[in-house]
């Protein structure tokens, strides 16, 4: 196995990114949704465990795949590098799952099984492959038809793309968001994103200013979660960003609260593993006051729009009682 941890700031973002959407069954596999499968593109090797008869079948495989059975997974971790994101595929991911643990256990870190298979995949109105050349294509081999791209995108390929307006299919915004989030315009992603400034904390920020200037009357507590809750209930997620300096401030400071010691994760944050981020969005009941106490503070919010609302929320026309809240 090799591994090469000399990581470039655009692989520090994908581990990030990985960690942010990896979760694990009552089994303990790990897995991820298909919609982050979707945006890693190229990034990930995806590798389908399902019988032959099945890629062609009436569901087929995610193109660019690479057909391993089941039977014969161990080879993964014998070609690829340990440090390779792989994505196994299957029907439902019953076998996937198990796939995926198998890989964990002969020592490949970023692996995990796409939730709910090919059905999911269709379900989300994605064109399934029937290519043939899934079944000879040799593991980590680049596929023909993403071979010869450039890895970047150029003017010619944006209006190749956008040329036509009859082959544009345009999208209602609140569509956009049952599938996807508003990230902020100065975050650091790894793909591509739709952004406003601060993001989905942004924007909610300015809806609730706004309700609050209509009806002359200020949100209470009570009434800023109940609006965060529906927000979240509805689309599913809620994106707010930060930067490492803004959480190793945070950090620092979480680790000298005396009510903190001994339950924070012992690994500095900024590796790329992705343990403070599981950590912090599942903080244990009983410390979830302490940790909230500190999150609001200026020098521990990594967005600079929102941080900026906290100190001068009059020259955002918002009351700084609303950021805060």
């Amino acid at each position: 196995m090799r591994r090469n941890e000399d990581l470039t700031a655009s692989q520090r973002l994908f581990r990030a990114s990985w960690g942010a959407n990896l979760y694990r069954t009552i089994d303990g596999a790990p897995v991820v949704p298909a919609e982050f499968v979707i945006e890693l593109g190229r990034e990930v090797q995806v590798i389908d465990v399902r019988d032959e008869a099945e890629l062609d079948g009436p569901i087929g495989h995610v193109a660019g795949a690479t057909w391993v059975p089941i039977e014969r997974i161990d080879e993964v971790a014998g070609v690829l590098a340990d440090d390779t994101p792989v994505v196994v595929v299957s029907n439902r991911g019953r076998r996937s799952a198990r796939a995926a643990l198998r890989l964990e256990e002969l020592g490949m870190r970023f692996v995990a099984s796409m939730r709910g298979g090919m059905v999911v995949w269709k379900g989300l109105g994605l064109d399934p492959s029937r290519d043939p050349k899934t079944l000879r294509r040799e593991l980590g081999e680049v596929p023909a038809e993403v071979a010869g791209r450039p890895a970047s995108v150029t003017i010619e390929m944006i209006r190749e793309q956008i040329g036509d307006p009859g082959a544009i299919r345009w999208a209602k915004m609140a569509a956009f968001l049952m599938q996807s989030r508003i990230s902020c315009v100065d975050g650091r992603d790894d793909h591509g994103i739709v952004g406003t400034p601060g993001g989905d904390a942004g924007e909610v920020l300015l809806a609730m200013a706004a309700i609050e200037a209509l009806t002359d009357r200020a949100l209470d507590q009570a009434a800023v979660g109940q609006l965060l809750a529906g927000y979240v209930r509805t689309f599913g997620s809620f994106y707010m960003h930060t930067d490492l300096h803004a959480l190793q401030a945070w950090v620092a400071v979480m680790r000298a609260d005396p009510r903190l010691a001994g339950r924070l994760p012992e690994e500095p944050p900024g590796t790329g593993s992705g343990v403070w981020q599981r950590w912090l969005r599942r903080p244990p009941a009983e410390l979830q006051e302490a940790v909230l106490e500190s999150v609001v503070a200026p020098a521990h919010i990594g967005c600079g729009h929102i941080r900026l609302m906290t100190q001068h929320a009059a020259d955002y026309g918002i009351r700084q009682e609303l950021v805060l809240a």
